[in-house]
């Protein structure tokens, strides 16, 4: 992945990675994804006493897990 520095500061900077968002404004909240579609290596840092975590344990070395194709950042969850 080739990242092009400084050009928005954002995601959408790295070759290869889709940002997608939804709102729905009738229940005030929305949706925002990370796609990668040739997939790509993730790994993740669960911190604090009550973390809100789903499907995380799956990109423990042990499991088979090894490219992901998307990402849903669960603090943007309606």
């Amino acid at each position: 992945m080739k990242i092009n520095k400084h050009k928005n500061n954002s995601l959408i900077d790295v070759e290869g990675l889709l940002v997608g968002h939804f709102t729905d404004t009738k229940a005030a909240c929305g949706v925002s994804v990370v796609i990668s579609p040739a997939g790509a290596t993730a790994g993740v840092d669960v911190r604090g006493s009550a973390p809100d975590t789903r499907e995380t344990n799956l990109l423990a070395p042990l499991n088979l897990v090894e490219k992901v194709q998307a990402i849903v950042p669960l603090d943007f969850i309606c």
